[in-house]
């Protein structure tokens, strides 16, 4: 799951009270590594992007995402 760089900086600072600049911009660049790579190394992956979703939206996006996957 990713979102966007505004996204995570406003979720860490407000969500968790995170302020360390240093802390939310590693969250930040490796977020963007992988919104912008398909795998790490051998290691497929998809990618939801949860930007816009209410926490409810993204639970039912995860679970559709395993219900497909999964066959469960």
């Amino acid at each position: 799951m990713t979102a966007s760089p505004e996204v995570i900086r406003k979720r860490m600072m407000e969500g968790r009270n995170i302020e360390d600049e240093s802390w939310i911009q590693g969250l930040i660049d490796y977020n963007e590594y992988l919104r912008t790579h398909n795998s790490i190394e051998d290691t497929k992956y998809d990618k939801m992007d949860c930007s816009a979703e209410t926490p409810k939206e993204i639970a039912e996006k995860v679970l559709e995402w395993l219900e497909r996957n999964t066959g469960k």
